[in-house]
């Protein structure tokens, strides 16, 4: 069941005020007390709008930009330097937030949030660098934003919930981010373009972007955490990502438009393909997992019809293919030889085989094949005259098959294998269970 959008929302909102807070907390606290070079004047955030200089200015500590006029971001275009954060928020007379042509440095972060009528905000030429993240957040209004081509660093990178949001740019230089990068609930987005990036610190989220057609991160090698593609109703493939080398997980899950899933050359721990509408097919020549501990779940996509390639694939944890309703064939993992764990082909009921699947396979923690009404119960037994199977092997109700053994062979491992049950059914592949379905 798909998660309310209201909590959803809610969600996300809570976590933009969580972090919004911690990190203005910490910028402040960390904030510098001495302002360089030294021909240009010194001045609290504070008091800037109060400044009589016409000349540079250098802001020492945060500077916060709430509930402004228009004509109070004059002082803004003799901005040098910054050595907290840039903090706006709450205008509710800003339809735009304009260029600083002269802002070269923001020691800490860059944040724009609760701007319900600005539109634009038109971007910093000048600036080369920013020590914090970069944090835009529930701007209802916002069109366009641009950064700075300079720029090439980031500690994050947080934008979510901007309804109107259709340009991000200003990144064309952006080569590392040190945490997370994450864009969310941005509804008329239609493309993402990070031309330059290659390391991603932590975890990168793209989700519940009802328009977004393209991610292009051409570069992106490494990310040392979670790749999450989630909710993207336009999103048609994920070529962007042909780079990517390392990650920790992969999860692409309910992209009702993705047809195509060609995975890169990527390391990865665990892998998880979810409930894609349209998704025909899944290859990868190359896709390797680290070691026995890999896991890969296929799981839920109606019009998956084959699963191909993954020849680097010798050893995994375990791996379940369940419920795909037009799967028909499995001809990859040709050198895929030890599942540490379960190996489970459940429920895709238009799979046949073919006859060569798992040619190398040797051995399996445990074996589920069961609930594919099209898969010859032949082609099941050749698998099982050639892989040791450490634990239980649950097969049955194949092409031609209705098992319901009784009694249950498998009673007390914590499995519903009954036919009915007040829990649901289980595998179906027992008259009653009564032990692991009436607990």
């Amino acid at each position: 069941m798909k998660p309310r959008r209201g909590s959803r929302v809610l969600e996300v909102r809570t976590a933009l005020s969580v972090l919004h807070v911690f990190a203005s907390i910490l910028l402040m606290v960390g904030a510098l007390t001495s302002c360089e070079p030294d021909d240009h004047q010194c001045i609290e955030g504070s008091e800037l709008w109060e400044a009589a200089s016409d000349g540079p200015l250098c802001v020492v500590g945060d500077l916060v930009v709430e509930g402004r006029e228009p004509d109070d971001l004059a002082l803004l275009a003799q901005v040098t330097s910054i050595e907290g954060a840039l903090i706006v928020h709450d205008n509710l007379a800003l339809t735009a937030f304009p260029e600083m042509p002269a802002l070269t440095r923001v020691g800490g972060s860059l944040s724009f949030s609760h701007n319900d009528r600005m539109t634009a905000i038109r971007g910093f030429p000048a600036l080369t660098e920013v020590g914090g993240g970069l944090y835009v957040g529930e701007n209802p209004a916002l069109v366009s934003f641009r950064l700075s081509d300079d720029v090439t660093v980031l500690d994050s990178l947080f934008v979510a919930l901007n309804a109107r949001l259709v340009e991000f740019a200003g990144v064309a230089s952006l080569e590392r981010i040190d945490g997370t990068l994450q864009f969310i609930e941005n509804a008329a987005l239609v493309a993402l373009s990070f031309p330059a990036l290659g390391e991603v610190g932590a975890g990168l989220q793209v989700s519940h972007s009802a328009s977004l057609r393209s991610t292009d991160f051409p570069r992106l090698r490494v990310v040392s955490g979670t790749v999450r593609v989630l909710q993207n109703e336009s999103l048609p493939s994920l070529m962007g990502f042909a780079a990517l080398e390392r990650c920790e997980t992969l999860l692409i899950r309910d992209n009702a438009s993705l047809e195509e899933l060609g995975l890169p050359a990527v390391e990865v721990v665990r892998i998880e393909i979810f409930e894609n509408a349209r998704l025909a097919r899944i290859s990868s020549e190359d896709f390797a997992t680290a070691g026995p501990t890999g896991v890969l779940f296929i799981e839920r996509n109606p019009l998956l019809q084959s699963i191909d390639g993954f020849a680097g694939i010798e050893e995994l944890g375990s791996i379940s293919i369940e419920d795909n309703g037009g799967l028909r064939e499995i001809t990859g993992f040709s050198r895929l030889t030890h599942v540490g764990g379960d190996l489970r082909v459940v429920r895709n009921s238009a799979l046949e085989g073919p006859d060569g699947w798992f040619p190398a396979l040797e051995e399996a923690g445990e074996l589920w094949v069961f609930g594919n009404a099209s898969l010859a119960p032949a082609v099941v037994d050749a698998m099982l005259s050639r892989v040791a199977v450490g634990g239980p092997i649950r097969v049955g109700d194949n092409l031609g098959e209705a098992t319901e053994l009784d009694p249950c062979p498998w009673p007390q491992d914590g499995v519903c294998d009954g036919k009915e049950s007040p829990y649901g059914r289980g595998t179906e592949l027992c008259a009653v269970d009564p032990e692991d379905c009436d607990a």
